[in-house]
């Protein structure tokens, strides 16, 4: 199977360099190498029902000087379609970024990080974004979400090979917040499909919706602003696109937002749900009789299953834009599985807050594996 369709060097990012943007306290002692940085397209398919063929784009950061470099999938947060295009890994943007609030950092730092630190990184721009930017990204569909960093992993082993760098068979997944869900959706299909090709090692992941269906419940209860509600009128918009649900968009988001809203994601919309949604979408969706929403948001749920490798789950008790709920839920069903599964509570923390520690935890963790 040949995936790979192109490389282009992109820049080698010192061990010095990768530090000095940020000084993260605990970091040096891991930041060991300078990494080349390379963008690749690939071979994979769209999230529409005819799994047409596209040709994605990633990052692939190599470390300098290692021999057999772990291999680990790094699963990129949320980026908004247009206005954020150029924050996908494929570009490695890094300049003016201050703390993790800035989009740029999960490459600037989280990548970055991880890559001097010894490991061989995948970051998949994901449908919708770098050589796929005129589709339609399919967000939190964790089966896309999934395949396409799948395909990349092939796609890098192939580009390993062409380099003559010998990758380590297993694979270490991370990512943060939709990242979070794509690293969960990956480390599942990868266990249920392809366990011998891709040895799951351990999976750490920051702040992941792996429980959509029970965050998306939480949204349509509120009758005050949600934090982030257009990230969740998206959610349902792409709910009904790819499952190709009989309620139109403007009868799930109320008919004069859901019009702009097709158009851009962050169009402005209510951030009160109850004023945002549809009534009668809410009010169904409620009471248990909206089943084809329901049932398409739970073909996303991937927080209760029985993950063979390890998996640390990273959590800010007061994000309010993924909750909680989400790690505790997956943490207490993996555990009642007989799963290995260890979650960090960062206690008051949002969902930026926990980042530096969550990439400095996760290497200790995974250098006991």
């Amino acid at each position: 199977m040949n995936l790979l369709k192109s490389v282009e060097f992109l820049t080698t990012d010192t061990a010095e360099a990768i530090y000095r943007r940020h000084k993260i306290a605990g970091t040096w002692g891991w930041i060991r190498h300078d990494v080349d940085v390379y963008r690749i397209t690939y071979a994979t398919r769209d999230a529409d029902d005819k799994n047409t063929a596209i040709v994605a784009s990633g990052a692939v950061l190599v470390p300098r000087g290692v021999e057999c470099p772990r291999t680990m999938c790094y699963c990129r947060g949320t980026i908004i379609p247009g206005s954020d295009e150029h924050i996908a890994p494929s570009y490695y943007e890094r300049e003016g970024i201050k703390d993790a609030h800035d989009d740029h950092y999960e490459m600037s730092y989280l990548a970055a990080t991880f890559a001097a630190a010894g490991y061989l990184v995948v970051a998949p721009d994901g449908i919708g974004y770098g050589a796929t930017r005129g589709l339609e990204h399919p967000y939190l569909h964790a089966k896309s979400l999934a395949w396409t960093s799948l395909d990349m992993l092939r796609a890098a082993r192939e580009f390993a090979e062409q380099q003559k760098l010998e990758m380590d068979k297993r694979v270490f997944l991370t990512g943060w917040s939709e990242g979070g869900l794509a690293g969960m959706a990956l480390h599942k299909l990868i266990e249920d499909t392809c366990p011998a090709e891709f040895p799951v090692a351990a999976s750490s992941l920051l702040a992941g919706t792996y429980a959509l269906s029970a965050q998306i419940h939480l949204f349509c209860t509120y009758d005050e602003d949600y934090p982030e509600s257009q990230t969740n009128y998206w959610k349902l918009r792409t709910m009904g696109r790819v499952y190709k649900l009989k309620r139109p968009f403007g009868r799930t988001v109320a008919a004069p937002y859901a019009k702009a809203l097709e158009k851009d994601v962050m169009a402005p919309a209510p951030k009160n749900p109850r004023v945002g949604l549809d009534p009668e979408f809410r009010q169904r969706f409620l009471d248990g009789t909206e089943t084809e929403m329901d049932g398409a948001l739970r073909d996303n749920d991937r927080y209760d299953w029985k993950p063979q490798a390890p998996v640390f789950l990273h959590h800010g008790t007061h994000d309010d834009i993924v909750p909680f709920f989400c790690a505790q839920m997956a943490y207490e069903a993996m555990r009642a599985k007989g799963s290995r599964v260890k979650l960090y509570p960062y206690l008051g923390q949002d969902h930026y807050q926990p980042a530096n520690t969550y990439v400095i935890r996760s290497l200790g963790d995974f250098d006991e594996i």
